[in-house]
């Protein structure tokens, strides 16, 4: 990744505007943040790795057609670069919401009324969310990408065998079985329609999310594209950090399938359901092995984090 005083050097002779910066906010693997002065506005600068591309162009265009169509509840792109891949975005102030049912439910209605900001000609242009998937298969064979990609990375030793060894004799296996049960059912490879696909951030939730009076705004869109309703649900609801509880699951769903996107794909969203809870649990896994190449001394909290999430999560149905 180039060096920020690089990036902004290239700026000023390109465009002739000076920024300055006034703090780094965070560094992940993906970009580092930037909190800057630009044009005499407190703003953000996302700068991208050099190989994500995909994070890059999908966030980019995902601004642009949001402000575009003048969908308030984002952040405003100011300025973009291709080559270096960086943005300048509006810098959002808020609170952070407080992840209950009433956030949830109000979060996928926030997901519905975006909907009215993307055209059908914008639609057309967008490129699929990261890790889409439009049939059953598709979300079936993503999952069991995943399982087998991380596999491969675990190294064994005494904090991972346990880990291993539930993924392959477990997740994989079942997963399997999984799928050729409902390849008998049929429609197993059937694609939802174009016109039931939705504009989907594809990592929206609480994390990414920002309150002020009382309206959501959403940021980070590098994993934005076309989705499946049926797997926004699942981000909505079972995401590890804004789970929602055993008790409450039923009142949460029966009210998010009134919502318009999200009428046709419930029974979609409760077929992929099984299928989704292991890919959460990789997707914690995974933050072992980003744990691991820190040297973090904290690796094992995050295995014991995925299992006791599977745990609750494999008592809803």
């Amino acid at each position: 990744m180039k060096e920020i005083n690089t990036i902004i050097n290239k700026h000023i002779d390109k465009t002739g505007e000076k920024i300055s910066i006034i703090c780094k906010l965070d560094e992940s693997l993906n970009a580092r943040l930037y909190k800057i002065n630009y044009q005499g506005n407190i703003s953000i600068l996302k700068l991208y790795k050099s190989n994500d591309e995909l994070r890059f162009q999908r966030e980019k265009r995902s601004l642009e057609i949001l402000n575009k169509n003048k969908f308030k509840y984002c952040p405003k792109l100011f300025f973009f670069d291709n080559f270096n891949k960086y943005l300048i975005i509006e810098n959002l102030n808020g609170v952070k919401p407080i992840s209950n049912n009433k956030f949830k439910c109000d979060l996928a209605r926030y997901i519905d009324n975006q909907q009215k900001f993307v055209s059908l000609s914008d639609k057309k242009s967008m490129i699929n969310a990261a890790e889409s998937g439009f049939s059953i298969s598709e979300h079936l064979e993503i999952v069991k990408n995943k399982a087998e990609h991380i596999l491969s990375k675990l190294v064994f030793n005494n904090e991972t065998k346990e880990t291993i060894k539930f993924i392959s004799n477990h997740i994989i296996p079942w997963l399997n079985s999984y799928g050729e049960k409902l390849e008998s059912y049929g429609k197993f490879d059937e694609k939802i329609s174009f016109s039931e696909r939705i504009f989907s951030q594809s990592d929206i939730g609480i994390h990414n999310s920002f309150l002020n009076k009382q309206n959501i705004y959403t940021f980070d869109y590098e994993y934005a594209g076309l989705d499946d309703p049926a797997k926004t649900i699942c981000d909505l609801l079972i995401h590890p950090d804004q789970l929602v509880e055993k008790d409450d699951f039923a009142f949460v769903l029966r009210i998010v399938s009134k919502i318009g996107i999200f009428q046709k794909s419930i029974k979609r969203f409760k077929t992929i359901l099984p299928i989704y809870r292991y890919k959460w649990f990789l997707i914690v896994i995974n933050g072992y092995l980003k744990k691991e190449k820190k040297e973090s001394e904290l690796t094992y909290k995050v295995i014991k984090k995925a299992f006791d999430y599977l745990s609750i999560i494999e008592k809803i149905n």
